[in-house]
């Protein structure tokens, strides 16, 4: 006899409200330590026909950290931007948990890690499964620099999303059967706490290309 096993769902972990440094942070980070495209030329390359580059990170209590003007200490991650753009479109931010949100701060550096542009908070938007900002890079920005916004830690964010999902269906009638998929939509809200810790992105999107008539 077969017994059918259910999995139990991981608990959901609470939002990180606090910051302790792991250590003592410096006041710049190492660009040699940036986030680039992975090293397996075979994903790159297959990127690169999606038309979307993708670089992740993690924020944790043991990430790497900064200091900032004031003293205070922030989880940091430098992400090393592709050579070849021009003009892509690239977002950069929180990816979405099902609870919070990395409190992101968004800015580019150039080759030797000095800030070239800063994003206003109004410039920050919920994207599909992304908070953060949608940009082009400029010739000098060779990095973006994804750390902690302080004064959004604790709040809430209430969304309401909308999913698509498939159902198979079948029909009947007389001597005659026919199958087919339906697509079938659903919202889903959620109350999400910005907090010190979450996975974050910055992902490159290139146009489609026109086929020349």
């Amino acid at each position: 006899m077969l017994v059918a096993c259910a999995t139990t769902p991981a608990p959901l972990l609470a939002p990180e409200l606090k910051y302790a440094a792991p250590s003592e942070c410096p006041s710049s980070l190492d660009m040699s330590q940036a986030v680039g495209l992975p090293d397996d030329e075979k994903k790159v390359r297959k990127m690169y026909r999606n038309r979307t580059l993708l670089m992740t990170g993690q924020m944790e209590k043991d990430s790497q950290c900064l200091v900032e003007d004031g003293g205070k200490s922030s989880p940091a991650i430098v992400f090393l931007l592709p050579t070849d753009l021009t003009g892509e479109v690239i977002y950069a931010g929180s990816v979405l948990d099902p609870n919070s949100i990395f409190a992101a701060d968004v800015s580019t550096l150039d080759a030797n890690g000095n800030t070239v542009r800063s994003f206003p908070r109004e410039s920050f938007l919920f994207q599909g499964t992304q908070y953060g900002v949608q940009f082009r890079p400029k010739e000098n920005e060779t990095f973006v620099l994804i750390k902690a916004a302080h004064e959004l830690i604790g709040d809430a964010r209430e969304t309401t999303e909308l999913s698509v999902g498939s159902q198979n269906v079948s029909l009947v009638v007389g001597s005659s059967y026919g199958s087919g998929t339906n697509l079938v939509g659903s919202q889903t809200s959620y109350q999400r706490i910005y907090a010190y810790d979450g996975a974050v992105s910055v992902r490159v999107v290139f146009p489609k290309q026109e086929v020349a008539e």
